[in-house]
């Protein structure tokens, strides 16, 4: 997985983590506090979720565009 934003590639962080077991919820719940913990492998049932950050200025636009 990668990112394009501002002319730069990459992605700015990163977590994968176990969902649903045990009673973990997922990575998006590491996402919620707005920083990632980076952890780069889970076993077993897996997810993961990627940050993408840009900067705007105020009353400025910006498109974001997923597929």
């Amino acid at each position: 997985m990668t990112g394009m934003r501002n002319q730069q590639q990459g992605i700015d962080q990163y977590a994968t983590g176990v969902k649903e077991f045990h009673g973990l919820e997922g990575t998006w719940k590491d996402a919620e506090d707005g920083k990632l913990e980076g952890s780069p492998i889970a076993q077993g049932s897996v997810d993961s979720t990627l940050s993408f950050s840009i900067r705007i200025k105020p009353g400025e636009r910006k498109r974001s565009i997923t597929g």
